[in-house]
């Protein structure tokens, strides 16, 4: 349960340290507002199993969590979604880190691979359409 002013049973909101955590995985959270499942078979897959990841679709596009990574960087394939053969901007989000990055993506066939950076063994990637 995330910090509270005046709750009487979860982390408490103060002292600071207390909140940052929260603080930290905010944006990564507020880019999967309007969040839907992606249903499609197989859309998301770590490469060599590294991580685990879902899709879902928002109001801006898509976001793909990616968590529990057991080493720096995963790579990402994406497939059966439309959106794979135009033109996409792909953001990098992390805890902690107040910007996002662009990465750039190889399309290899018909799977979309982004080589993302993991930071506290997690990563929030936003992908949208480029018009």
């Amino acid at each position: 349960m995330c910090p509270y002013p005046a709750n009487d049973h979860g982390v408490k909101w103060d002292p600071i340290e207390n909140r940052q955590p929260w603080l930290d995985y905010g944006a990564m959270m507020a880019a999967m507002k309007g969040k839907k499942w992606v249903m499609e078979p197989h859309c998301v897959e770590i490469a060599e199993n590294t991580a685990q990841a879902n899709m879902f679709e928002t109001l801006e596009g898509w976001v793909v969590p990616i968590t529990f990574g057991k080493a720096p960087q995963a790579s990402v394939l994406l497939r059966n979604m439309p959106f794979i053969s135009g033109k996409l901007k792909v953001e990098v989000l992390h805890p902690g880190v107040k910007e996002a990055k662009t990465l750039p993506t190889r399309l290899n066939g018909e799977v979309l691979e982004i080589d993302t950076p993991l930071h506290r063994s997690c990563a929030m990637l936003k992908i949208t359409q480029i018009q």
